[in-house]
Parts: C-alpha cells; sequence; structure tokens
C-alpha cells in the first residue's frame, strides 16, 4: 500500500510528492545489509525507516523509484552489476534507462548509471550522500 509522506526530515518539501510504501523491518534492513555484503549509509538507512522504497514526480521534471529493501539484492543479480561495474549497489531509477547508485569505491557517494551500457566509466557522482542527492533531485 502506498502513501504519501507526510513525516519527511531527510530532504526539501517537494519530496511529499512521492508515495511511499510503509516503513521497513529492521530484520529486513540487516538481511539487505548481509546479502548484499556492506553496511549501508545511515541517511539510507533513515529513509527505509519512513518508507521502504518510494515512488513519484520530483523536482519540477523529475521522476524517482527507490527500491523496496527486499528488491536490493535481486535488482542488483538481476542488472549483473558485479559483472559491470563491481563496488556499485543500485537502489533506484529515473523509471527509464538510468539507475542510481552507492558507490563502495567512493565512500558511498551516489552515482548514475545507465542500465544499458552499464559499467564504473560511465558512472556520474551526484551527491556525496543520499540526503544530498534527494536535496539535489528535487531541485531539479
Amino acid at each position: 500500500m502506498r502513501k504519501a509522506c507526510r513525516s519527511m526530515t531527510l530532504a526539501p518539501e517537494i519530496l511529499r510528492k512521492l508515495e511511499f510504501n510503509e516503513p521497513a523491518a529492521a530484520i529486513a534492513i540487516s538481511k539487505a545489509e548481509g546479502d548484499l555484503r556492506v553496511k549501508l549509509p545511515s541517511d539510507y538507512v533513515r529513509f527505509w525507516h519512513i518508507g521502504d522504497g518510494a515512488v513519484g514526480p520530483i523536482g519540477t521534471e523529475g521522476f524517482l523509484q527507490l527500491w523496496r529493501v527486499e528488491e536490493l539484492k535481486p535488482f542488483n543479480d538481476a542488472e549483473s552489476v558485479n559483472e559491470y561495474a563491481p563496488g556499485l549497489i543500485l537502489f533506484g531509477s529515473n523509471g527509464g534507462g538510468t539507475g542510481y547508485a552507492f558507490d563502495t569505491h567512493d565512500a558511498m557517494a551516489v552515482v548514475d548509471v545507465p542500465f544499458i551500457g552499464m559499467s564504473r566509466a560511465e558512472t556520474r557522482r551526484l551527491a556525496a550522500n543520499f540526503s544530498a542527492f534527494l536535496a539535489l533531485m528535487a531541485k531539479q
């Protein structure tokens, strides 16, 4: 069930247009970190406590899809991220051909990467952390 966020404190007011799932369970978050073999950024984990994934318009022309916690490992496996762009952990997309990922080689900075032609060489650093990424997306 999707709901509008009423208590978002991670980024600007405009994020309230996103529809959020119910919060993620702590056990699901721990499992995802174990499956991915990484400690996820604390601001991203806080986001899951607000909503386990979100989707909708953002900024003036953007669209954001943030995946549910249990979708992270399967989506990363389906996109063969470890083969084509090792060190990235996809967590969402623009609803089209661009994925958003944490770069484990760059202190978990957020990057974008094309789904077709995915490689580390095709990444573009967007923000130093998840909160800054959300703020950037809201301004575009």
